[in-house]
């Protein structure tokens, strides 16, 4: 399985990906995707996200939950196998958005039901949305981005016990963390510790642009 940003492929470098391809979309955020016709109708802003310099938006807007489905129904025209929707923890800051993320995942599962779909993180939801989709994709397993090209290491003991909380749902964990290299403290610390709870994981450098031999 792949998980690739839908606007650097078209259908035809798609089809020639040997793997289960699963698009990306950002469900919590506005991460300015020009798919297809797909527009946004009104400002759904609710707030900032000064790290990734993205606006957070407002999940439960109409306008908003209408601009994901025609991103989904484009990326599945397009060849995908599934999406995996990024930024579901907005819920934890913004309580009203949950109900939009929970609307959107049952849509997807009611339009796709072969659909194979994941969240980023996303604890919150997970009791609601669990029998609705694959796998969760727990960033910062580990290690996590403080600032550009700085990187920290994660609470492993909320790790531990987070990736036990998923899979209590019967849900797949696949882990993702950051190095600021191949091979250093931060990368060996990520693989040692998704291998001691047996979770497939990638690592990558802060803003998420290096491809390391896994």
């Amino acid at each position: 399985m792949v998980i690739i940003d839908p606007t650097q492929v078209n259908s035809t470098s798609l089809s020639q990906v040997r793997a289960t391809k699963i698009a990306y979309l950002d469900l919590g955020e506005l991460a300015n995707m020009s798919l297809g016709s797909c527009f946004l109708s009104s400002n759904v802003t609710l707030g900032y996200d000064t790290q990734w310099n993205q606006s957070i938006v407002n999940v439960s807007s109409p306008a908003w939950e209408s601009y994901i489905e025609c991103q989904v129904r484009y990326v599945m025209s397009t060849g995908f196998q599934g999406v995996m929707f990024d930024d579901v923890d907005v819920a934890e800051q913004y309580l009203q958005t949950e109900r939009g993320i929970i609307s959107v995942i049952h849509w997807v599962r009611e339009e796709y039901p072969n659909a194979i779909m994941g969240v980023n993180r996303g604890f919150q939801v997970l009791p609601n949305v669990s029998h609705l989709i694959n796998f969760v994709l727990f960033e910062d397993y580990g290690t996590r981005v403080v600032s550009p090209n700085n990187v920290s290491f994660a609470n492993f003991t909320q790790v531990e016990n987070l990736t036990a909380y998923v899979r209590s749902y019967n849900v797949t964990v696949l882990a993702m963390g950051y190095a600021l290299h191949p091979y250093d403290v931060y990368y060996n610390m990520v693989k040692d510790l998704a291998q001691e709870e047996s979770v497939p994981s990638f690592v990558t450098n802060w803003n998420v642009c290096a491809i390391w031999q896994q």
